[in-house]
């Protein structure tokens, strides 16, 4: 007895409609397009399923769409403007010949050139057709990797404004339509042609549901076996819904079960078994997804595919990606860039995101296969490693902070001297209120910096002895400091009274500098608060 035919087909498009499943979305989009007299344009990557999409079309539209399909992949068919031209004459008559064998097509007139067989196409051999074949309204070519077309016209095999006489066909001829299919890789070009840049008119091909993908895999492995949920989990996992990840996992399943003459169902062994089989059967795509990413999002896949598996399989959230970056590489993105390179990555379904901002691969496989190919780092322990610009930044905010304080005395001592101060009335202390806020906001800064920066600030007392008393000074200091705060505050007499504060608040907005004038060691122990007179207080002489 012969054995059974593998229901699973990856290198092949599905022509048969019984085994295709999914993309209801898309035949919806076909018809509403076409109903309306849209030009269709699908978009996806390679493996997505475009060619098959293409092959269903005639199940999924109304009886009065006659469909043909042309591959623009073949070198003959773009090669010429003469060869396009007898392209669609002869896929239009084939698809005539196979909805009505019975009905005459009148030969192909002897003259090749290309305007006289479109002529004669669209007037002469159309006409009698649709008079005849009145269930057929309209005709619908069906372009499959339309982005060669493109490249026809850039190297000059098909004229420069041949999509425009295309468009103009497709506007002002109702007999015939168009769906266009294009690499996602193109994208960017359809933007240069008006037939093909109009968003609404555009629709990607996604991976497979979890739900398209379980009914494909049981639905064609039903008369050989039941795969066990945990093996159709992993079977969804390693593929993320992509159908040629899905198609090729599930021939080389089936292939393990045959050669037991299917006596039990393929099981997580016979998963991991397969795997490397099908790395290299998919590593031509891995590639091409490779080579066609930036340098960016080749950075981020490196992050992402290494703290995986630090994580042991655990998606990654964006501020760990950045800093895993930033510990490991030179030139690390801004966390703007790497936040567009992951949507870029995403939109194209190569990564994909999960809530609380996490990120992680699509396909299991194509986890698998970077590993090895991308020659990643290791990854460095949680919390264990100190990264080197984490560790110079206090000390640069020191170093500014002190030379803040340093500008701020400077400019304090500038001021007025106290000897020729003159008394003013106290209610000038809310003119300088702004600058006690920032003084203080400043004194809260150094604080929060580790206790081992602060010796750096120990030279900013020097500007504050410029009293001659040698004991008094230390309360002079402060009121010098109120004074200084005031910027014309009444405090020029000589003598010191240690109950002199004429306000609290200033005082305490130069912590730093009081601290270190009474200590001259680097503690953060805050001066004790003076006792607060009243604002009739004895003035110095």
């Amino acid at each position: 007895m012969s054995q059974a035919a593998n229901p699973f087909a990856p290198d092949q498009a599905c022509r048969d409609p019984q085994r295709f499943f999914g993309r209801a979305d898309i035949f919806a989009f076909l018809r509403q397009a076409l109903h309306s007299d849209q030009t269709p344009i699908l978009i996806g990557g390679r493996g997505m399923g475009k060619t098959s999409v293409l092959w269903q079309v005639p199940f999924h539209l109304e009886a009065r769409y006659l469909s043909v399909y042309l591959d623009l992949a073949e070198p003959q068919v773009t090669e010429s403007l003469t060869a396009f031209i007898s392209a669609l004459i002869d896929s239009a008559r084939q698809a005539l010949r196979l909805a009505e064998p019975s009905l005459y097509l009148p030969d192909l007139p002897a003259e090749r050139d290309a305007a006289a067989l479109w002529l004669w196409f669209t007037q002469t051999h159309l006409t009698p057709i649709f008079d005849v074949m009145r269930r057929f309204q309209r005709l619908i070519y069906c372009f499959d990797n339309a982005q060669h077309l493109l490249s026809a016209v850039q190297n000059g095999n098909l004229p420069s404004d041949f999509i425009e006489s295309l468009a103009i066909l497709d506007r002002d001829e109702p007999r015939i339509g168009m769906i266009f299919a294009f690499d996602a890789d193109c994208e960017p070009q359809l933007a240069e042609h008006a037939l093909f840049n109009e968003p609404l008119n555009q629709q990607r091909l996604l991976p497979l549901s979890d739900e398209e993908a379980t009914q494909l895999i049981v639905q064609l492995s039903a008369p050989f076996y039941v795969l066990s949920a945990e093996v159709i989990e992993m079977l969804l996992a390693q593929s993320g819904g992509q159908p040629y990840l899905l198609q090729w996992l599930c021939a080389l399943l089936w292939e393990a079960a045959a050669a037991r003459n299917f006596a039990t169902p393929p099981n997580l062994d016979d998963m991991n078994a397969i795997l490397p089989v099908a790395l290299q059967a998919c590593s031509a795509l891995f590639e091409h997804l490779w080579r066609s990413t930036t340098p960016n999002e080749q950075a981020v896949l490196a992050a992402l595919a290494e703290l995986i598996t630090a994580r042991r399989g655990l998606p990654i959230a964006l501020e760990e990606l950045h800093a895993w970056l930033i510990r490991e590489s030179e030139n690390a993105p801004h966390m703007m860039t790497l936040a567009a390179a992951l949507r870029s990555l995403e939109y194209r379904g190569i990564v994909r995101a999960v809530p609380r901002s996490a990120y992680t691969f699509s396909s299991g496989l194509f986890y698998l296969w970077l590993q090895p190919q991308a020659e990643l780092p290791q990854a460095p322990e949680p919390l264990e490693r100190t990264a080197v610009r984490r560790a110079a930044l206090p000390i640069v905010l020191a170093a500014f902070g002190t030379l803040g304080v340093a500008l701020l005395i400077a400019l304090l001592a500038r001021s007025v001297p106290l000897s020729a101060a003159t008394p003013m009335p106290t209610q000038t202390l809310a003119l300088n209120l702004e600058a006690t806020q920032r003084a203080r906001a400043l004194t809260q800064t150094f604080q929060a910096l580790p206790t081992a920066t602060l010796t750096a600030t120990a030279t900013a007392t020097a500007t504050l002895t410029f009293t001659a008393t040698p004991t008094a000074t230390l309360t002079a200091t402060a009121t010098a400091t109120a004074t200084l705060t005031f910027t014309a505050t009444p405090t020029a007499t000589a003598t010191i009274t240690p109950s002199f504060t004429a306000t609290r608040t200033l005082i305490a907005t130069l912590t730093p500098s009081a601290t270190l004038t009474a200590s001259r060691t680097p503690s953060t122990t805050a001066v004790p608060p003076l006792p607060t007179l009243p604002s009739s207080a004895t003035p110095l002489p």
